[in-house]
């Protein structure tokens, strides 16, 4: 039996023993997994740098933490017991881990902190004095330019005294804190070469960043656009060259993570997209100008295999373009590899073109949270940097869509590379890979999909050592037949990765001629008829608590109903989610209309022959929100099986707009109808709308596609998601903060119908719906 006990270990076998008869070994304890922590986007495992620590000679005990000594600053500190020299052991630590992993402070102590239980007592451990590498001489700046650095340098990372020949990074520098750098320089309008980001990974002491500064390398020119990552390899002992794109907004060194794990002999080039850099005043440069300036670095300055990467939408658009560039001049590259993307265009219509220009209204404040959700944690920034990252990302992000967009709608000539996809199980961005990835055929024949098991959409910070293993690993094995080695049942279940499929065009078997695709006008189609028993709906919705109020005069019973209806769609959703998984869509639609639409015929038949009591329409009400509730559901779930996937994010915003416009416009034809045909004629017209979105659904066919299917029985599945919920303290809060304010808020609610019609008609109330919904819109 196992017990989850939160410990990190790993197996190492016994002195002699192969992998594959496994006669012992023994069990490493390398820390607890509650222990990892995030730092400046990049999660470590504090475990192992403890690990990695005690291996070293002179130390019988450590323990490392992550200190925030000045607000905004975090760093890795680590507490040694031994005799050990820092110098020493910090030197150790660069041959065996990362950079970022490497702690950027050392603390010798007699012996650790322990609680009265006996175990570290973390907050016990004493804050670092941070003092420059006693191992360097102290050179003192020489001129105006080296103290302008010393005295930047010294503010950052809070070191009094500095030499020329100091490493910024030695002395706890780290990326965030080189952002700051290069912008006080930026500001200090020192009159030389302007310093980016990349400049100060390059020359990392006062003495080589004022040379750079100072023009004396004697470059001259456009600045280039790829820095090399890693060190560098001699021509007899390189392995393969990669060349690396970032995602939207993100800076060259995001792949410096990536850079390290890397096997030796394989070199890296990342690219620092121009426009990007807080240090720089640069100019955003075309599309079509940036591949073909990437494309012709690389033909001058790379030589042997190349591999090319991109990350995102940007990234992947990019580094497309620049694959077929380089093709093109007859280079061969090894692979194409494409992460955390499918092809994406912008489809064609009215509604396209107003949710676009919509779009374009949103404020950077609105991206910032979606790159929080998805683990890009903008707060660490100074506000005018993260304003201009966030701008540039929108900006990128456009153009590569107008690129994908126009290469979709044309017949272009296929790369000769194959293209590997490499997406994280858990990214809601690339959702239904297993079909999404066949999309890249239209670009070429041979085609790999990768599937990093619990990985989000930045794994490419997160995950650097699993990702240096796949893009060394796969490309070699689609290329030499071997690809099967690398799949789930090869590598075992537990596998942090694997080969998930492959795809070689004109090989496969085809599909049927009588598979059902995804298309707009289905999508369209099936939206419309949606709509239309939505908006329905909302008429009734709208209509009976005023015939209600007018007939009985009860506020109580307006509040009972309007409590009832919202209770009833509340606590079915999460039963509804879970079907909705697990059967079709469709059905479900078809079944939830149909109910729906049964349920207004009652009405309207109790209304029609004045029968008509208090507790029909409680009950019906009831009724009505439970279909509603599959109903729409089941709806946003069919729009990826309706819509081809690259239309898929337009796709779900039209929904909205639709949707949004619907709710916005309603109030103004329910009262007009009302005074009308009055409750009687409302109800037939939505029960005529809902026989138009069953009719719709039984004429149009959906794609038997179902992105994720659980694995979980229903009321497993149900009850495991309420016990997360429940113990996610942060989700606790959020049901806390608003069950508070629905508190406040139902009273409100309820009473402004009534209010408005003890002094006015109707059409007063839909106007006073009309301004709440603006409100909604304005907010």
């Amino acid at each position: 039996r196992l017990y989850r006990t939160g410990d990190l270990a790993r197996w190492r076998l016994a002195p002699g023993a192969s992998g594959e008869d496994r006669p012992g070994g023994v069990i490493e304890f390398l820390g607890r997994v509650d222990h990892q922590v995030k730092l400046r986007g990049l999660r470590i495992e504090l475990g192992e740098i403890e690990s990695a620590l005690r291996d070293q000679p002179g130390v019988t005990e450590a323990a490392v933490i992550v200190r925030e000594d000045t607000p905004g600053d975090k760093r890795l500190t680590a507490y040694l017991v031994g005799t050990a020299e820092h110098g020493e052991v910090k030197a150790a630590l660069k041959e065996t881990l990362p950079e970022y992993m490497v702690p950027a402070a050392f603390v010798t102590l007699d012996a650790l902190p322990l609680s009265p239980n006996g175990k570290l007592d973390r907050r016990a451990l004493p804050a670092p004095v941070v003092t420059r590498e006693a191992s360097v001489a102290l050179v003192e700046p020489r001129d105006d330019t080296e103290r302008l650095l010393a005295g930047i340098w010294s503010e950052v990372l809070g070191v009094p005294t500095l030499g020329i020949d100091d490493d910024f990074f030695d002395l706890g520098g780290h990326s965030m804190l080189a952002t700051q750098v290069v912008a006080k320089i930026r500001k200090a309008e020192h009159g030389g070469r302007p310093v980016g980001v990349m400049d100060l990974f390059q020359q990392r002491t006062i003495r080589e960043l004022a040379a750079f500064m100072s023009g004396a390398t004697g470059e001259e020119g456009p600045r280039r656009l790829l820095y090399e990552l890693t060190k560098p390899i001699p021509a007899n002992k390189r392995v393969v060259s990669y060349v690396c794109v970032p995602y939207g907004g993100g800076s060259a060194i995001v792949y410096q993570p990536l850079a390290d794990a890397l096997p030796a002999g394989h070199a890296l080039w990342s690219l620092a997209i121009p426009g990007h850099d807080v240090g720089l005043s640069e100019d955003a440069v075309p599309f079509d100008e940036l591949t073909t300036r990437v494309a012709e670095e690389i033909l001058e300055r790379i030589e042997g295999p190349i591999v090319l990467y991109g990350h995102c939408g940007v990234g992947s658009a990019i580094v497309t373009e620049v694959a077929r560039k380089v093709e093109a001049t007859g280079r061969e590259l090894e692979a194409l590899y494409i992460g955390a993307m499918f092809p994406f265009a912008r489809p064609k219509g009215l509604f396209a073109a107003v949710r676009t220009r919509l779009e374009a209204l949103r404020s950077n404040r609105h991206y910032a949270s979606w790159l929080k959700s998805m683990g890009v944690d903008t707060d660490e920034l100074d506000p005018e940097q993260a304003d201009r990252i966030i701008s540039n990302m929108r900006a990128d992000s456009r153009a590569s869509e107008e690129y994908f967009t126009g290469l979709l709608d044309r017949r272009v000539t296929k790369l000769r590379t194959p293209i590997v996809s490499v997406v994280g199980s858990e990214d809601p961005v690339t959702d239904y890979y297993t079909e999404r990835y066949a999309e890249w055929q239209f670009l070429s024949d041979t085609l790999a999909l990768v599937v990093l098991d619990q990985a989000g959409h930045f794994f490419l910070k997160y995950r650097a050592d699993e990702l240096a293993e796949i893009v060394t690993r796969t490309h070699r094995a689609v290329g030499d037949g071997s690809v099967a080695e690398l799949s789930r049942e090869a590598r075992g279940e537990d596998a942090s990765w694997a080969v998930h499929d492959t795809l070689a065009v004109g090989v496969e078997e085809q599909p049927r001629p009588d598979t059902v695709k995804p298309s707009m006008a289905r999508f369209v189609a099936v939206t419309a008829g949606q709509l239309v028993s939505t908006t329905g709906s909302a008429l009734t919705a709208f209509a009976l608590p005023i015939w209600l109020f007018n007939r009985t005069g009860s506020v109580a019973n307006l509040g009972l109903l309007w409590a009832l209806a919202l209770l009833c769609g509340v606590l079915m959703l999460p039963i509804a989610g879970a079907i909705t998984d697990r059967v079709s869509r469709r059905k479900i639609m078809m079944i939830a209309s149909s109910s729906a639409g049964c349920v207004q015929v009652v009405l309207a038949a109790l209304l029609w022959t004045d029968s008509l009591a208090l507790w029909h329409i409680y009950g019906l009400v009831a009724l009505s929100q439970v279909a509603g509730s599959f109903q729409r559901i089941a709806f946003q779930s069919a729009v990826p099986q309706l819509v081809p996937k690259r239309y898929l994010g337009h796709a779900m915003g039209i929904t909205q707009l639709s949707n949004g416009f619907a709710m916005l416009l309603m109030p103004v034809f329910a009262a007009g109808l009302l005074a009308a045909i009055e409750l009687k004629g409302i109800v037939l017209l939505d029960v005529a709308s809902y026989v138009l979105a069953v009719l719709t659904l039984a004429l149009v066919r959906f794609p038997n596609a179902l992105g994720w299917r659980p694995r979980e029985r229903l009321l497993v599945a149900i009850a495991n998601g309420l016990r997360y919920s429940w113990q996610h303290r942060g989700f606790r809060l959020m049901l806390g903060y608003f069950a508070l304010g629905n508190i406040f808020l139902a009273p409100a609610l309820v009473l402004i119908t009534p209010l408005v019609l003890s002094f006015g008609t109707a059409t007063q109330v839909a106007q006073v719906a009309l301004a709440e919904a603006l409100g909604a819109v304005g907010e």
